[in-house]
């Protein structure tokens, strides 16, 4: 997610998705949710979220 908000690369948002699509029941949303909201990206991963259903 830091990558994507820096960079703003479709790349980045390729991997995200890809990464939430195989292991969405794997990750720890917690954790990911609390450096989303550090760096500011919660509207970032909110679509990202979106995108992926």
């Amino acid at each position: 997610m830091m990558y994507l908000g820096l960079s703003g690369q479709p790349k980045h948002a390729r991997d995200i998705a890809a990464i939430l699509r195989a292991k969405k029941n794997q990750l720890d949303f917690g954790y990911i949710e609390e450096w989303v909201t550090r760096l500011g990206l919660d509207s970032v991963w909110r679509e990202m979220l979106d995108s992926v259903g």
